[in-house]
């Protein structure tokens, strides 16, 4: 191809309206749980000593999200996004009430994750609505805490440490409702798990920080097995979108 042709493509692909292509938009939606795992579990005891329990099942992708997304729409059918969302997380409880009431205990399960999530999105025009799917990857900061009330103490677990690596998919319309806004509905769903590396457990003003490993040895002190925290989950969201 010759210069000239090149420098008037160049030139007409700049004289195109980028800011028609970009278009942001905020949402609010609720992720319950996909693949949870047991989280804990309660432990009752009658007075002639038996003992029965109920498990506590689910994932710490549960609960409120906030998110909001950056498009940039690459031909009228395919858009690359960059999205942000915070997990408000979720809160599970489990307890242990014993005859003997200093044995008695209460627990207490939350989490939360901010995360990044650079998307695909191909979509269409039918109907008056744009249907469209979206496939991403998740990269997260999350975080997780484990209370237990004693009749004495209170014992305070954090996990903390490594990132949140999963997929992210979404399937959903956009109704315009003027020329440069539209209202979103989408069905979401989120796959992965989370290996933090560091455990803190708070005892009144005693703090003990533990290191979390796949493998180690009983001659290293302080360190524990490193586990695996399920994120999974299936949700709803909606919210507006805006053309710049």
């Amino acid at each position: 191809m010759k210069r000239p042709s090149i420098i008037a493509i160049a030139l007409l692909a700049l004289s195109l309206p980028i800011s028609a292509q970009l278009y942001v938009q905020a949402g609010l939606g609720y992720a319950m749980s996909l693949g949870g795992v047991q989280l804990d579990r309660d432990r009752i005891e009658s007075t002639t000593g038996v003992e029965s329990f109920a498990y506590k099942y689910g994932s710490y992708g549960q609960g409120f999200e906030l998110a909001g997304v950056v498009g940039y729409t690459v031909t009228p059918s395919i858009a690359l996004e960059l999205g942000i969302c915070y997990n408000l997380g979720p809160s599970y409880e489990a307890k242990e009430v014993r005859q003997n009431p200093a044995q008695n205990r209460e627990r207490t399960h939350t989490g939360a994750m901010f995360a990044f999530i650079p998307s695909l999105v191909a979509q269409g025009n039918a109907w008056g609505v744009s249907p469209y799917v979206r496939f991403g990857l998740i990269v997260g900061f999350p975080s997780a805490k484990m209370e237990e009330v004693r009749p004495n103490e209170v014992i305070t677990t954090t996990y903390s440490g490594n990132q949140f690596f999963g997929f992210h998919g979404a399937c959903g319309v956009a109704l315009p409702m003027s020329k440069d806004m539209s209202f979103f509905g989408e069905l979401t769903m989120q796959g992965g798990s989370w290996s933090p590396t560091k455990l803190e457990e708070r005892v009144g003003a005693t703090i003990t920080t533990i290191t979390l490993k796949d493998e180690f040895t009983d001659a290293e002190p302080f360190v524990a097995e490193q586990p695996s925290l399920p994120y999974g989950s299936v949700g709803v969201r909606a919210g507006v979108r805006l053309a710049l």
